[in-house]
């Protein structure tokens, strides 16, 4: 009776498991990254097409997934997000074009704004697909690598190029 307790204890720490690393692993925390990628079906467009304008509505919806965004990251990179054909480079552009990722903060100087946006991307390989469109006119970069791990010092030259 024992040994049957315990192995029912392991299946049900196996299936938590499994359905913790098929949602996203937990980056989005009331729902599935596929289930919030559905409520996003009005950025189809906008997210295939640069030149599209982006609805309201789509705005609203990444608004609310903007406040978290790993959740948002593990949106745009969902099976369902593949399967409706969005287009990473530019769906990573909508935050943007809906006026919610430009928060600058700036100070003027000579009659200019000078502004900066310092976007994390953790160097997380699974993200590489997505980092180009964040540098896409970039004037600068900084690169930052842990002084006590080798790879995190060899990686730089990857990010460099």
């Amino acid at each position: 009776m024992e040994a049957s307790t315990k192995a029912l204890c392991l299946l049900g720490l196996l299936l938590l498991s499994l359905s913790i690393s098929t949602n996203g692993a937990g980056e989005c925390p009331r729902s599935t990254p596929d289930n919030e990628a559905m409520k996003l079906g009005p950025c189809a467009s906008a997210a295939q097409d640069a030149n599209a304008a982006v609805p309201s509505s789509c705005c609203a919806q990444v608004k609310k997934l903007g406040q978290n965004p790993k959740c948002l990251c593990a949106v745009m990179l969902s099976n369902m997000a593949k399967m409706a054909g969005i287009n990473l480079e530019i769906a990573i552009g909508i935050p943007k074009r809906c006026n919610l990722a430009d928060r600058p903060i700036g100070y003027k100087c000579g009659g200019k704004t000078l502004k900066a946006q310092i976007w994390d991307t953790a160097g997380q390989e699974r993200y590489r697909a997505i980092t180009s469109a964040y540098y896409r006119g970039a004037v600068g970069a900084l690169v930052v690598y842990d002084l006590t791990k080798r790879l995190s010092f060899d990686n730089v030259q990857r990010w460099l190029r």
